[in-house]
């Protein structure tokens, strides 16, 4: 076979029969790495094994050689400094030093055997370091408590709360490593069979103690106290008085950035009400005051109605007579439109919101405004006048 200028040229430069120069090199090496290293194109490389008769190794069958499994995993550990037993599947998934990681060996384990990832890994372990490994399975590994304890006390250090003070969305906070702390408490979730939430206190109560040192995050708002202080951050935000308060209100952030919906909900499960009657009650608990409010019934007191329109006219600039329906879809201060007025009316007197725009003015300013319909009545007088006139022309 005739060879070319640049395969004279390799072969120049590393002293070496093109062939065997190939066939040495892809023992240890893939395609792409060869073609780096002879600076060529890896399309040019594989039309050389062609001519040479080198068979082709396939990704999927690379790993086919134990010796070459055995080497990225030994890389794969000293990389991540664990005993093979004490790998899991995430570090898979961890670049060597090559930039390539050791997915495809699990891949190839899993494929072979038919199997999920977790199987996959552990018949890797077997089969690379033999059966007397101790696999340590991703579950089971907080089967020993004070390896639950060592954990906890890492994320009281990384959150700097008490553990009375701990939170299930704590829980999430990420380690140094980049793995959170959540494992621990699905152990609590799987061995007791129980939601998040109850999973925390068996957690605090088995690694800490007392159970009535627990901050349950229902049961916070068991003192009045507290209930008052949070109810009264929501007032100093929104600028209103007790009986004010829309139950939209205590979505509302405060400055901690959480909202008040944990205090009506409180009222909500004590009484088993509706969100409603929850802030009825809860204002006339904290306040003493009856709440004249439902939201429906805010505007039954017209200086209220007349208050809200009299905002809107100054927002929109217009008189009384010229506002239209889509006016009352603006929002106040406060993020809610108008139209809860309008909606008044429109059930008050059964009617369109076109028809409950006049009576709203005229109940609240005494104009009368001519509704659609008169307006059509009037033109159609008017039009009737003009063929009678136009007819009596003609005769």
């Amino acid at each position: 076979m005739k060879k070319t200028k640049r395969m004279l040229e390799i072969e120049a430069r590393f002293g070496e029969d093109l062939e065997d120069l190939l066939r040495r090199m892809y023992a240890e090496k893939s395609a792409t790495k060869i073609s780096e290293e002879l600076k060529v194109d890896d399309t040019i490389v594989r039309q050389w094994f062609k001519q040479y008769g080198i068979k082709i190794r396939f990704k999927n069958g690379i790993y086919n050689d134990k010796e070459n499994r055995k080497k990225s995993i030994d890389e794969l550990l000293e990389i991540t400094g664990k005993k093979p037993g004490e790998l899991t599947t995430n570090d898979f998934v961890i670049k060597k030093k090559d930039g390539i990681s050791c997915g495809g060996i699990l891949d190839w384990y899993r494929r072979t055997h038919k199997c999920k990832s977790v199987a996959a890994k552990d018949i890797l372990i077997s089969d690379l370091y033999g059966s007397g490994i101790e696999i340590i399975n991703k579950r089971a590994i907080y089967n020993n408590k004070e390896r639950r304890k060592k954990a906890i006390d890492e994320l009281l250090e990384v959150t700097g709360k008490r553990p009375k003070e701990l939170t299930t969305h704590d829980f999430r906070t990420k380690k140094k490593d980049g793995v959170s702390y959540i494992g621990v408490l699905g152990w609590y979730q799987r061995n007791h069979n129980c939601n998040r939430g109850t999973a925390r206190n068996i957690l605090v109560h088995d690694l800490y103690g007392s159970r009535s040192e627990i901050i349950n995050k229902k049961g916070i708002y068991d003192d009045k106290e507290l209930r008052r202080k949070t109810v009264d951050e929501l007032l100093e935000i929104t600028g209103k008085r007790p009986e004010e308060l829309a139950t939209s209100d205590f979505s509302i952030k405060k400055k901690d950035g959480i909202s008040c919906c944990g205090v009506l909900a409180w009222y909500q499960r004590e009484n088993e009400c509706n969100f409603t009657e929850a802030r009825n009650k809860l204002v006339w608990d904290l306040y003493e005051v009856r709440a004249k409010i439902g939201k429906r019934g805010l505007c039954d007191d017209k200086e209220y109605r007349k208050k809200c329109v009299e905002e809107l006219l100054e927002k929109r600039g217009k008189k009384p007579e010229e506002l239209n329906t889509q006016d009352f879809r603006i929002k106040n201060g406060n993020g809610v439109s108008y139209v809860g007025v309008l909606a008044w009316y429109m059930r008050k007197h059964d009617c369109k919101s076109v028809v409950a725009k006049d009576i709203l003015v005229q109940d609240l300013y005494c104009i009368k405004n001519i509704s659609a319909e008169e307006k059509l009545d009037k033109e159609k007088q008017q039009l009737e006048k003009l063929l009678e006139g136009y007819a009596a022309s003609n005769q």
